[in-house]
Parts: C-alpha cells; sequence; structure tokens
C-alpha cells in the first residue's frame, strides 16, 4: 500500500475511533441534579426507607443508588458526527484506490471478459491472455479467442487492442492452436492492399499505379515481403505490360508503404476502362541480400491477390490534367513553408582530405511545422531541386509534398570545387512529376529561389 494511503487509513482510523467516543459520551450523557436513583433503573428513590428498590427489586445501598438525572450532551455530537464522517471518507477514498488495484476479471467468467476484451477493454485482453497462457482455456474457447483476433486484424480501422489482438494471434500461430483455415486467414490479413490509379490521362501518357498496403502483423516482425506483378494488368480487353519487383519489411500494425509502377496508355483506346491487377505476395522470414536474390528462393508463404480500379483516356488534345497554381496569396506561404537556412544544415564535408577540391555538400529542407515551424504548406508542389553554385545549375534531386505536409528531407551533392561559403537553390516546378502520381492535381506554379545560403565546413 502507498505511504499515502498508509497514513490516510491510519487517520481514518483514529477519526473513527474519537467519533465514536464523542458519540457514546454524547449519548450517555452526565447526571446532573442532587435527587437520589436507582442505579440499574433509573427509578427516584426519595422518601422510600425500604432497602430495595420498589421499581426493579435491586438492593439499595451505597452501590446501587445514584444521583441526579443523566442528560444527553448536546455539544458532543457535533464533532462526534463530522469525525464519523471525515473517517468514513477517507476510508472509502483507502478502499476504492485498493479495489482499483484488485483485478476483477480475473473472478468473471469467460463471456464477460470476452465481451469487454471485445470492446476495447485493456484488462479484459489481458486476462483473456492470461487465461490462454496458462490453459485454462477449452479448446472452443481458444476457437473464439483465435475467431475474435482474426476479426480485429480484418477491420480496417485500428482499434486501442488491434496490435496485442494481433501478437496474441501469432502466440497462438506458433503454440499450433489454429487450424489451416485460421492460420491461412491470419497470414492473409497480415497485409492490406489498395490499388490506385491515376483518374485520367492523356492518349500517349503514361499511366501511373500506386499500391498501397497497411501492416495488420505482428509487432516486432522481421518478416520481408516481395510484391511482384504475376501478369500483364488488364485495361477493358487490353493487356499492359508493367514492371514490378517491390521488396518490403515490417508489417505491425500502423505500418505503411507503397510501390509505385507505371503502365502505357498507346494501345488503348478513348474512354473508360477497368483495371484488374494480379500481384503474387511471397513472405520471407528475413530481407534476402541482393546476391541472395539472383538465385530461386524459397519463401515462407505466397499468395496470389487481385486488386481493380478504374481510369479513362482522354485525347491527346484534351486539357492539360496538371494545373499551375500561383496565386500571389499564397506565394508567401509557399516559400516560408520550405525552409533552408544554416540551422538545419548546410554543411560541406570533405570527401578526400587527400583531395580537398572534391566535396560533397549537403543540406536539409525543413517543412511545414517540423522543427518549430509556424506555416503550414497551403497546396501540393512538384519541385526540381537545383543549386546555383559558382555560376553552374547542378540539379539535385526532386520534392514532391502534399499539402499540409510537416517533414524534412536530406539532399546531398558532389562538387569539384566551392570557392564560396554562399549558395543558392532554387525550386523548380516540374508538371512531369505531377503526372507521374496518382492524386497531384495542382501544384505550385512558380520557381522560388533561397539566395545567399550559408554553409559550414566540417572534417
Amino acid at each position: 500500500m502507498p505511504a499515502f494511503s498508509l497514513m490516510m487509513l491510519i487517520v481514518s482510523i483514529g477519526l473513527l475511533l474519537g467519533g465514536g467516543a464523542l458519540l457514546w459520551l454524547g449519548l450517555r450523557g452526565q447526571r446532573v441534579g442532587y435527587e437520589p436513583r436507582c442505579r440499574r433503573c433509573d427509578y427516584i428513590l426519595t422518601g422510600t426507607t425500604s432497602q430495595t428498590c420498589s421499581e426493579c427489586g435491586a438492593t439499595i445501598d451505597d452501590k446501587g443508588v445514584v444521583w441526579g438525572a443523566r442528560r444527553r450532551i448536546a455539544l458532543a455530537f457535533v464533532p462526534g458526527i463530522l469525525a464519523m464522517i471525515l473517517a468514513l471518507t477517507g476510508a472509502g477514498i483507502v478502499g476504492t484506490g485498493a479495489l482499483q488495484t484488485v483485478n476483477k476479471y480475473r473472478y468473471y467468467p469467460f463471456n464477460w471478459v470476452m465481451k469487454d476484451a471485445q470492446n476495447g477493454t485493456g484488462a479484459a485482453f489481458q486476462e483473456i491472455q492470461s487465461r490462454y497462457q496458462q490453459g485454462r482455456l477449452s479448446r472452443a474457447r481458444i476457437d473464439l479467442v483465435a475467431e475474435e483476433a482474426l476479426r480485429q486484424q480484418a477491420v480496417a480501422t485500428i482499434g486501442p487492442l488491434t496490435q496485442l489482438w494481433i501478437d496474441l494471434l501469432d502466440i497462438m500461430d506458433t503454440a499450433g492452436d489454429l487450424s489451416q483455415l485460421q492460420t491461412d486467414a491470419y497470414f492473409d490479413n497480415s497485409r492490406q492492399y489498395s490499388l490506385n490509379v491515376r483518374p485520367w490521362v492523356r492518349a500517349g501518357e503514361n499511366i501511373p499505379l500506386n499500391f498501397q498496403f497497411s501492416g495488420r502483423g505482428p509487432s516486432g516482425s522481421s518478416s520481408t515481403v516481395n510484391l511482384a506483378a504475376e501478369q500483364p494488368i488488364r485495361m477493358g480487353s487490353h493487356e499492359v505490360t508493367i514492371y514490378l519487383d517491390c521488396w518490403n519489411g515490417s508489417s505491425s500494425v500502423g505500418v505503411t508503404g507503397w510501390c509505385n509502377a507505371i503502365g502505357s496508355s498507346s494501345e488503348l483506346a478513348i474512354g473508360q476502362h477497368n483495371v484488374h491487377l494480379v500481384l503474387k505476395e511471397r513472405q520471407f522470414d528475413h530481407m534476402p541480400s541482393k546476391a541472395e536474390r539472383e538465385k530461386p528462393l524459397s519463401p515462407r508463404r505466397e499468395r496470389v491477390i487481385e486488386l481493380s480500379g478504374s481510369m479513362e483516356i482522354l485525347p491527346s488534345d484534351s486539357p492539360d490534367s496538371i494545373e499551375l497554381v500561383t496565386d500571389p496569396s499564397l506565394a508567401y506561404d509557399v516559400r516560408a513553408a520550405i525552409r533552408f537556412d544554416r540551422t538545419f544544415g548546410l554543411t560541406l564535408y570533405r570527401q578526400n582530405h587527400a583531395d580537398r577540391e572534391k566535396r560533397s555538400l549537403g543540406f536539409t529542407a525543413v517543412i511545414g511545422t517540423t522543427n518549430g515551424g509556424t506555416v503550414c504548406l497551403p497546396v501540393d508542389v512538384a519541385f526540381d531541386v537545383v543549386h546555383l553554385v559558382d555560376g553552374h545549375e547542378l540539379k539535385v534531386d526532386t520534392l514532391l509534398l502534399k499539402a499540409g505536409t510537416n517533414t524534412m528531407r536530406i539532399f546531398k551533392l558532389d562538387v569539384d570545387r566551392l570557392d564560396n561559403r554562399m549558395v543558392t537553390i532554387q525550386l523548380r516546378p516540374n508538371p512531369d512529376l505531377a503526372r507521374a502520381t496518382v492524386d497531384y492535381f495542382e501544384i505550385w506554379g512558380e520557381t522560388i529561389t533561397y539566395e545567399n545560403i550559408e554553409f559550414v565546413e566540417a572534417d
């Protein structure tokens, strides 16, 4: 018991005893007056000459006679009652705290515990897991727990206990307590996939496709998944060959990832097309090295995944699907939301101590409210990142961000020489970057220049 609770309990007991004594004293009262009375029955003995009480028959002697009538002491009631109230309140607080530390679910029947665990009560789930691990569940109840864990794994919304249910499911699978159907469902649900296709492209343009997954596997999983196109993608009556060979790591709850692919629209007619894609997912216990991937690999499990979507081919002379936003009221926020300065790193590193002319220039872009920023990116951006160094232009990388993004991006570029300690960075809009995505349609359309950014040199 915590020291504070123990002290409160001692004080409550003291108040209870003190309050009880005051109430007893107030109820018993004290004798007032001088008339003789029988000690046993309080009968008035004034004028009595007999040696016995005429009321109760008790012997009347020095010990059998008391003097005065007994009167209650009203002033003792108030402090006595207050002391009792404080004592009961303190005892109630201590008792409530003690009850909260007691696992009530230990004494509940299985169905009651299971209902609360299904509704997201952590203590109830812990009791279910404890009973399973202690071997206190029948075969039928193990199946009920497994089915509930599979249901929790399959729902789209992540709940507070989703990861715990899946971890329990993994324990049950390792112990061999899942049926083959339950094992298959467990692995099939460990990753949930969706296909996204750019809603429309002009005839002759490439068709961007995006495959997203959300993890529903055990925590700390070290398994690796390979995702490859099993056959050409079907768009209407045509087949379009795409290249897809993605490797991803953890599948824990909350882990997300994606793979991008490009298809050709050259053989597709103008109009709406249904998209159907068949992928093969292979699961391995670890991430194979590049050399291992060149040899035949034996996966732990594999399955075929079918995904569907739709898109439209527009005439080649249709308006561009990318709109360049140049609203002057947004210009300040776009620039302020993407920051380059010395604080966040423009550092010149020596690549070779023997050759001081060969350097590697590294810098960081801080976007949105990250690291104390106060402005959110108001519009999607698709930029080429360009260095203007000593009169030369050096394309470094690209910057593709959705509105509202808060993140940091690190860029690095090898340069032959750098005579000045100031550099200029330009962000130039590139609509082709946006066209290669499934969900960029409006991007900032003006070049942003950051001049005279200082760097520091490090060994």
